[in-house]
């Protein structure tokens, strides 16, 4: 069997592992160790979930091939996943501007609709702040709580939209959320000064 990282073969000695299972848990404590993070597996050429990997467990060491794994290494990517959060702060700035423009033009049936669409979008930022997080606690068992503040101010949004609180949005969209977008768009330039290696 062979393995490779990054297309480059890792060179390893078997050390008494009979199966694919044993071989495997070896190589994720490596990572670990390595601060190494999984981002694709291939088992004979067909991609693999993580969470299908134990699948194979079972199968013996002429069973398999061939294994393809692609990494990162967890540095790397959180001073990657800050660059991708900075251009964000930008587009949430120019999101905001287009909906309160479009909220001074709307009327109150249809500021409903504009402020749906723009919480759809803003959940997907969300999603990219929360998966930081979850990745440095993950890797460093420390919470980071990138956009606290911000996703406070979008728990009330969003709960305003639902309850079609029209003069709730307008407070948030005038006087809170703009302060929230720059508050995470610090943090983001303090945390990029931190050193993320172990």
């Amino acid at each position: 069997m062979q393995i490779f990282l990054n297309n480059e073969e890792l060179k390893f000695t078997l050390e008494g592992e009979k199966n694919f299972g044993e071989v495997w848990e070896n190589l994720l404590k490596f990572f670990i160790d390595n601060d190494i993070i999984v981002n694709e597996i291939q088992i004979d050429g067909g991609k693999v979930a993580t969470n299908e990997v134990k699948n194979y467990y079972e199968n013996g060491l002429s069973e398999i091939k061939r294994v393809d794994v692609g990494v990162n290494i967890f540095s790397n990517l959180m001073a990657d996943s800050l660059k991708v959060l900075k251009s964000v702060v930008e587009m949430l700035k120019a999101e905001t501007v287009t909906a309160k423009e479009m909220i001074e033009t709307s009327e109150e049936i249809k500021l409903i609709e504009v402020m749906e669409h723009l919480s759809n979008t803003l959940f997907n930022y969300r999603k990219m702040i929360n998966g930081i997080n979850v990745l440095y606690f993950i890797y460093r068992k420390k919470e980071l709580k990138i956009g606290a503040n911000f996703n406070e101010i979008m728990d009330s949004l969003e709960d305003a939209i639902k309850h079609k609180d029209t003069a709730k949005i307008k407070d948030i969209m005038y006087f809170k959320i703009e302060e929230s977008i720059t508050k995470l768009g610090n943090q983001i330039n303090d945390i990029e000064q931190q050193n993320f290696s172990k």
